[in-house]
């Protein structure tokens, strides 16, 4: 053993040797030596202490537990209380955590729980963390009547909000302290926080009736104190009202009856209904509509209206209200209403056929629509004289004029369908044959005039006539027909028992052929196009452009329906790949023809091939020869760009570049005239030229500069080139080496100048090897960049020279010491910096070392290293090194251990402060080597898994070698599984909890890029509830399925609990409001737009304002949009204007815009506006005067969207007020 003295400089050379050690092992799991823990004391308050009685036993405190939790609840560590109070609760991890004292349910506490703080202080300094019980409580509960079986959920249990008092008595005086509490849904309530001694309570509530069943005092003790069912309260009210079209109606009498009560208390006679026997109550409505039945129990109900006028039963709507009334008054929300009576029709056409979806107006009011069959019912009649009305678009209909109806009729009067619509289209070539167009409606029924319409700007025109048979003629001009439209067929003769749309009357049209002569046989990429001419201008209209193919198997091409007129024929042969600029394959005799299209078809329209297009682009000019099939050549030129040359021969055309300091590839380029593609002659590279400058060229052999090559790397890291043919010659810089490499347009090199000699160690150049110097170069390398086309300036020069070398050596002689030489000095020739590792090798077995080539620029620093040894330098380039002591570790398999362990953390701490973390395998030992002598503490953690033994103590001397064995053994196990989405694809980043609500044991997990998860340490014999945690604001999940996994833990791991991800759907909203001045005298005739920015034609919604003045669009896809408000009366009499507001949906899917502002200004030129109908009117000022006097109504909708959208609430207001710069567009309308 090592003296006192001896052990206090072997910490001082650790602590100088293994500083960076210990900084460098906190990159490992961290684990304490010291286990630190939380303790105190539970104890009464100073004012339990003096109301205990001498008499009162010794409080035993062994009940109380005392737990350590996570701040999200979650119990780390519990204890329970030593008889005294005491406690201690060992904390094994640092960090923040929480104690929380439980005692028995009642019980208050001061504090309830302590925030502390574990570190190396301890547990919040090790000071003492004392809980006070400071009072008990006093609980009871207000029950409520109970009337039939149906209560049997509701026995035991009262009314809600039942106000109870308790004051505290003393020699039958109350004191003025007191406290109250309400009852909850279940009638219970409950005093919290009482000292001992005699309470007096009562109850009350401003609704109901409550009733003391036995003695209101308490005396209360060291304990809670439960006073059960003190408080009855007899029975509830049940309220109702009567109303018609809105108003009280006085005198219905409404009938109790009830198949679950017998008897109930009732003020009036019980009466009978005839349709339901004998009621438990009756009342009657008062002037005010109202009634109400008092001192109802708990029970199932049913209230039956009945009202009797003087010859009449009216009906009454609901026939009844069945109402269940459980612990609380009932106030019903639907009123009786007294309506009227009803009454049917139908609607059919000519054939005694029903029409559906006609529309019913009474006095010009919609009330009903007809069903499939034609059928329509109106309700709420009464005996009146009415006007019916029928409509359907594309309809006329009979009508009843001032109808007397009767409650005794059956139904009313079929309305017939009187005339419909027929309607068609004329298409004729308007380019050819311009201006409006009529046609005539003939040979219709005898009480049918002829007529005649005008088509519109679209050729369409329509008719209203009776049922019956009509003939439909298109009117034309004689000049007209001798320009020759003709329409086929000339008429069409047409049934009219429905309306009718599909009537088409068609101009005529021709036929234009020709052949195609080609010079081989035409392909299927010949094309022949016909252009119009637009009429009475020599302008093509290339908007009613024609295109064919020529028909399959030969050189001939046809139009089909052409209009007679002026065409031009043209023919091209497309291209197998488009190229700018050339949009023809071949040459041509002629490419183009024009044509007049008459009244007869046009033939032997003719095309003539004269060769072959070759298509050459190119990113230079350059010379070139032209190779033909036959063998001649002809020189061009190739120009820069595209250029396209006719070949008169079908074959292989061989084109060669001219050598220049742009390298195009490989060539020849071939033109092949059976599969033409464009030559694409593309300067791939360029020539770059370079020098290094031999220094002392005299003295050095020649043969040596062989050895020297240029290595060329890419900016990406990527080798480029290794040339070593470099070209000796002597220049203004003396013997340089010269070397040249082709790169590519904006390709950036590192060229560097190497030495193939490797470096020699363990030698002596100078003495056995004189001639082995290896060469260096400075810079170490040049950085070039093609940045632009031709040729290139050359490459900056290199200097290269033989390097320096460092030799030094070990004491003792010790082979394989590792030798680092770092740069001391910053250099600009050579490009090396401080710091930086210049070579490393290691001894000979004498102990010796030689290191280079090394730049003679700077300044080194030598290092020596060697596992197991300390080496100390006692020279400018020698060490002297020192054997160190190691622990050899192994951990063996026990019980339950898996085939193959986990990684396992050994934390070996000792003298001085030294501890060092380490990551060992169960596969093979682990050392723990560099040690200087001393104690050491070794300890195995694994989670899941304990060790024999626990730990080791080990006295290591110096050099020496300890061995320390483990026994692993397994206490908890795993769960594995994984997350995908619906598509299958692997989900990263997912939380997944296993819980166990029992225990209270809980633990987590996040899954890795392949989906996978794995939740550790679960307790055997436990079950645990296994989820995916969805954690706000952190997550786009919706749900999982499953929802979750119940497993009962057993003796080994659980594998293949896999779950599938939902994702959240992303909806979109826009929400605003409209604001102007006459805003209710508009509103009718105002719409929201919305159109794609950028895109102000493309409209993605329009919808009318609602008469709230609140707006809401769904469902709109990502990106921006503008919103505007729009005025649909015409622009001659109103002058309209309103600034757009533009949205980014991309970036806020939910989003308020804010009031959107108008005005309007009418001409000069006043209209009347249309009448507006006036139920919508009233309608409409019955919601404003309810949301003015309720202003919170539209805040309310204002605030949907902002609700949801909490997290994006700043950016929502940025934007909204971004959008309203002066720089957005504005528009009148």
């Amino acid at each position: 053993m090592a003296s006192p003295a001896e052990r206090d400089g072997l910490r001082t050379r650790y602590s100088l040797l293994f500083f960076l050690l210990v900084l460098s092992s906190s990159r490992l799991l961290a684990v304490a030596e010291t286990i630190h823990g939380c303790g105190g004391f539970v104890e009464a308050s100073p004012d339990l202490a003096k109301a205990r009685k001498p008499s009162d036993p010794k409080p035993d405190y062994s009940h109380i537990i005392v737990e350590l939790q996570t701040f999200d609840g979650l119990v780390k560590d519990r204890v329970q209380c030593a008889p005294n109070g005491y406690y201690f609760l060992p904390v094994y991890d640092k960090g923040t955590f929480s104690l929380r004292v439980k005692g028995p349910p009642g019980w208050s506490w001061s504090p309830q729980q302590v925030s502390v703080v574990v570190d190396q202080q301890g547990c919040n300094n090790n000071e003492d963390i004392n809980f006070l019980y400071t009072g008990f409580s006093v609980s009871g509960k207000v029950v409520g009547a109970v009337g039939g079986p149906s209560c049997a959920a509701h026995i035991g249990n009262g009314p809600s909000n039942v106000k109870v008092s308790m004051k505290a008595v003393s020699n039958s005086e109350i004191l003025h302290h007191s406290a109250s509490a309400l009852t909850s849904p279940k009638g219970d309530f409950k005093f919290e926080n009482v000292i001992p001694g005699m309470y007096q309570l009562q109850a009350d509530h401003p609704m109901l009736k409550v009733q003391v069943k036995g003695e209101a005092d308490v005396e209360v003790g060291f304990g809670n104190v439960d006073i059960g069912e003190l408080f009855l309260v007899p029975g509830y009210k049940v309220e109702g009202s009567v109303v018609s079209q809105g108003n009280p109606v006085l005198g219905v009498h409404v009938y109790l009856f009830s198949d679950d009560v017998t008897e109930v208390p009732c003020s009036c006679d019980s009466g009978s209904s005839s349709s339901h026997g004998e009621a438990l109550c009756h009342v009657v409505s008062d002037k005010n509509g109202k009634f109400a039945f008092s001192s109802l129990p708990c029970g199932k109900y049913k209230l039956v209206p009945f009202y009797k006028g003087e010859n009449t039963v009216f009906d009454v709507s609901p026939a009844s209200i069945e109402v269940d009334v459980s612990h609380t008054n009932m106030i019903l929300t639907e009123p009786f209403k007294v309506t009227g009576f009803s009454v049917g029709g139908r609607v059919a056409d000519s054939q005694g056929e029903g029409i559906e979806g006609v529309e019913i107006l009474i006095n010009d009011l919609l009330k009903a629509v007809t069903d499939i069959n034609g059928f329509y019912k109106l309700d709420q009649v009464t005996s009146s004289k009415y006007t019916v009305k029928a409509q359907k678009p594309h309809y006329q209909f009979t009508t009843l004029e001032n109808f007397m109806v009767l409650p005794n009729i059956a139904s009313l009067p079929e309305i017939v369908a009187s005339k419909y619509d027929l309607c068609g289209s004329i298409l004729v070539d308007s380019s050819t044959h311009p201006g409006k167009r009529q046609v005539a409606l003939t040979h219709g029924p005898a009480n049918v005039k002829a007529q005649t319409r005008w088509v519109d700007e679209q050729g369409w025109f329509c008719f209203e006539v009776p049922p019956g048979e009509y003939r439909l003629t298109p009117i034309t001009s004689q000049a007209e027909r001798s320009s020759g439209l003709v329409f086929s067929p000339e008429y069409l003769d047409v049934l009219v028992t429905k309306p009718t749309f599909d009537v088409v009357l068609t101009q005529a049209k021709l036929k234009v052929s020709g052949l195609v002569n080609c010079i081989g046989n035409c392909d299927s990429k010949v094309f022949v196009s016909l252009i119009p001419y637009v009429h009475g201008t020599k302008s093509l209209d290339l908007s009613r452009i024609q295109k064919t193919s020529l028909v399959s198997g030969s050189n001939n091409f046809e139009f089909h329906k052409v209009l007679p007129g002026k065409y031009q024929v043209t023919v091209r042969h497309e291209p197998s790949k488009q190229v700018p600029r050339l949009n023809d394959g071949w040459c041509w005799e002629e490419t183009s023809f024009e044509q007049d299209v008459g009244i007869r078809d046009l033939t032997n329209v003719q095309f003539t091939q004269k060769g072959y297009l070759m298509s050459v682009h190119s990113t230079h000019s350059a010379e070139a020869t032209l190779e033909h099939p036959n063998g001649e050549m002809t020189a061009i030129q190739v120009k820069k760009g595209w250029q396209k040359v006719c070949l008169e021969q079908p074959g292989t055309h061989k084109l060669r570049i001219l050598k220049s300091c742009t390298s195009f590839g490989l060539f020849p380029f071939e033109f092949d005239t059976s599969k033409p593609a464009p030559l694409q002659l593309i300067g791939q590279k360029y020539l770059l030229r370079g020098k290094i400058a031999i220094q002392n060229a005299a003295d050095i052999d020649k043969e040596q500069l062989i050895r020297i090559v240029i290595v060329v790397w890419r900016e990406d890291g990527s080798f480029a080139d290794s040339n070593n043919r470099l070209k000796l010659a002597t220049d203004a810089d003396g013997t340089v080496l010269e070397y040249e490499h082709w790169a590519e347009m904006d390709e950036r090199l590192t060229f560097i100048p190497k030495d193939t000699l490797h470096t020699v160690s363990y030698v002596e150049p100078n003495a056995n090897h004189p001639s082995a110097k290896q060469f260096l170069f400075y810079p170490k390398e040049h950085r070039v960049h093609v940045a632009h086309d031709g040729c290139q300036p050359d490459i900056s020069l290199f200097v290269g020279r033989p390097g320096m070398y460092i030799e030094g050596r070990v004491t003792p002689p010790l082979e394989g010491v590792s030798i680092s030489i770092m740069v001391d000095d910053n250099s600009i020739d050579s490009s090396v910096n401080r710091g930086e590792l210049a070579a490393t090798l290691l001894t000979d077995k004498d102990g010796s070392y030689v290191a280079g080539p090394l730049y003679d620029d700077v300044k080194y620093v030598v290092k020596a290293a060697k596992e197991g040894y300390h080496c100390k330098l006692t020279g400018s380039q020698s060490f002297a090194c020192q054997k160190l002591g190691q622990i050899i570790v192994r951990i063996l398999r026990g019980e339950g251990a898996e085939d193959q362990l986990p990684s396992i953390l050994l934390s070996l701490s000792g003298d001085g402060g030294f501890r060092r973390n380490a990551i060992a395998s169960s596969r093979e030992a682990f050392v723990f080597d560099g040690l200087f002598p001393g104690n050491f503490f070794l300890r195995p953690l694994l989670k899941e898994y304990s060790f024999s033994p626990a730990s080791l103590a080990i006295d290591l001397e110096s050099g020496s070698e300890a061995e320390a064995s483990f026994s692993a053994s397994r206490i908890s196990f795993s769960v594995h599984g994984t997350v995908r989405s619906l598509t299958r694809r692997p989900e990263e980043g997912i939380s997944l909890e296993a819980r166990s609500e029992s225990k209270g044991y809980y633990e987590e997990t996040v899954t890795d890029s392949e989906g996978k998860y794995r939740l550790r340490g679960l307790q055997p014999e436990t079950v645990y509830i296994i989820k995916v945690v969805l954690k706000e604001g952190l997550s786009l999940i919706e749900r999982a399925s499953p929802s979750s996994y119940t497993l009962e833990v057993g003796a080994n791991d659980t594998t293949a609990m896999d779950f599938v991800v939902f994702h959240q759907p992303q909806v979109t909203i826009i929400t605003g409001t409209a604001e102007g001045s006459g805003l209710l005298k508009w509103q009718l005739y105002l719409r929201v737009r919305v159109v794609s920015t950028g895109d102000d034609s493309k409209n993605e919604r329009t919808i009318p304002l609602p008469l709230s003045h609140f707006f809401e669009i769904q469902g709109l896809p990502s990106g921006k949009y503008s919103l505007q408000l729009v005025l649909s009366l015409p622009e001659k009499t109103h002058r309209f204007e309103s600034e757009p507001v533009e949205v980014d949906l991309k970036q806020n899917p939910q989003i308020h815009v804010g009031p959107l502002r108008f005005s309007v200004q009418e001409q000069h030129q006043k209209q009347e506006l249309a009448s507006a109908p006036v139920m919508p009117i009233l309608v409409g000022l019955l919601v404003i005067s309810v949301a003015m006097s309720t202003p919170k109504l539209l805040k309310e909708g204002q605030q949907r969207v902002w609700g949801s959208t909490l997290s994006s609430a700043a950016s929502a207001v940025q934007l909204k007020k971004d959008v309203r710069r002066p720089v957005l567009r504005k528009r009148t309308y």
